[in-house]
């Protein structure tokens, strides 16, 4: 993104804002990011690239994520939301396909 280095944000493609987004949020430094939905306007070999990165940072992350396959791919923790509750909050190893198909198909 070099060559839009001093483009105004606002002229920038969904996915290029959300990159530049992600970048702001890893340069301010801390040991905490939060993230919603950081790859959302993404593809699927950008998204990957960019959660890679975030998740290289060191830092502790707490981010949501709605593909499913990121989550289990690059977290540690997965923590399953229903109707503003907790259905679940269990290492990623212990989250099962069963419990996931219960939370998609109950909320």
């Amino acid at each position: 993104m070099r060559d839009k280095a001093f483009v105004r944000v606002g002229e920038l493609s969904g996915g290029q804002q959300q990159r530049v987004a992600v970048g702001r949020a890893m340069y301010r430094g801390g040991r905490i990011l939060l993230a919603d939905e950081p790859v959302s306007s993404l593809d699927v070999h950008q998204g990957e690239a960019i959660v890679n990165l975030i998740m290289a940072t060191g830092k502790t992350v707490i981010t949501s994520l709605h593909s499913v396959d990121f989550a289990l791919r690059f977290a540690r923790r997965i923590i399953g939301l229903c109707g503003g509750r907790i259905r679940f909050d269990l290492p990623v190893e212990q989250v099962t396909g069963r419990m996931l198909d219960e939370l998609y198909r109950t909320c």
